[in-house]
């Protein structure tokens, strides 16, 4: 399963000298530019969930499995990574034991320019790492390297009215940016959330599921909150109903879906199916809505495969909800 990790506490972050006068918005402790951490999301790498699906071949030609329903968030948001002593930093407190409040998002690694590694949902104790993307960061530190382009310790942010440096990657437009629920930051030129149905407070205050901007003249996307409240707007592209689609972000041989529908990741992780959104759990006949995605108010709907094999997908029985649905 993919998803989202999303906090408790809402910080507002904006973007100094922005031409446009947008602010870059409220997002969660865990789950944007803050000094707890970074956001995950469907174009992120390195997403993990409690279980893989697995499926045997029956009499049939259709196949039954087990997937687990719950998802630990557990991705990371970045792309690539940094051992000891990488990147610009010294290592003066990578490896150091760090503490990291997941109800205020308190971070002790932060004040030093670094990021405990409980922010990833790591399983081991925690200790000081790099920053990763979206992580607030110091220029004399740096950030977690490996990508291409490399993370880059960012100025021209405040938080709290107070200037801030982030991890982001460099672009040159929107296309360059992995994730679809980021775009080219105008006068910075760096990747950064995007934003949508906030009020001039920088509140969401939908009505989600719209058309929103993506940037870059005339690119579109749909606005998609998430179970903190915040929303993104997702790109969007050509590819309707059943059709494949781009999982890993803006990069593929596909397009993204178009609006009403989101990318399903499949059980192989190397592409994924254009499935409808469900806001209300509401599905059409012969289908049922089931919330692939952690992290976020609103579900997929899958064929019903309790009623005869698969059209297109694999029929996987559903733990814990005991439903049998046709997943990619």
């Amino acid at each position: 399963m993919k998803s989202f990790a999303v906090g408790c506490a809402l910080l507002g972050i904006v973007a100094c000298g922005n031409t446009g006068g947008t602010t870059a918005g409220a997002v969660s402790s865990t789950g944007g530019v803050s000094s707890s951490g970074a956001r995950t999301s469907s174009g992120s790498s390195g997403a993990s969930s409690t279980g893989a699906a697995s499926s045997t071949s029956g009499p049939t030609g259709s196949s039954t499995g087990a997937v687990n329903g719950t998802s630990t968030g557990g991705s990371t948001g970045t792309t690539g990574g940094s051992s000891a002593g990488a990147g610009t930093t010294t290592g003066s407190y990578i490896g150091l034991p760090c503490t990291f409040d997941t109800q205020t998002g308190a971070d002790s690694c932060v004040p030093f320019g670094y990021q405990c590694s409980l922010e990833y949902d790591s399983m081991d104790p925690g200790t000081c790492r790099l920053p990763t993307e979206l992580g607030l960061c110091l220029s004399g530190v740096g950030c977690q390297d490996g990508g291409s382009p490399q993370l880059a310790c960012t100025p021209g942010f405040t938080n709290g009215g107070k200037n801030v440096d982030v991890c982001l990657y460099p672009c040159q437009q929107t296309a360059d940016c992995l994730s679809i629920d980021e775009y080219c930051l105008p006068g910075l030129d760096v990747c950064f959330l995007n934003f949508c149905d906030q009020n001039s407070h920088g509140q969401f205050v939908g009505p989600f599921y719209n058309e929103c901007p993506v940037g870059d003249g005339g690119l579109k996307g749909q606005c998609l909150p998430l179970d903190n409240g915040a929303a993104f707007c997702f790109q969007t592209g050509f590819d309707v109903t059943n059709l494949p689609c781009n999982q890993a972000g803006r990069t593929g041989n596909d397009s993204q879906c178009t609006l009403g529908n989101f990318c399903v990741p499949n059980q192989a992780d190397d592409g994924g199916l254009c499935m409808p959104i469900s806001e209300d759990g509401g599905c059409p006949p012969g289908q049922q809505s089931f919330a692939y995605l952690g992290g976020v108010p609103w579900s997929e709907c899958f064929q019903d495969c309790s009623q005869g094999p698969c059209n297109i997908g694999t029929c996987y029985n559903i733990t814990p909800t005991g439903q049998q649905l046709c997943l990619p």
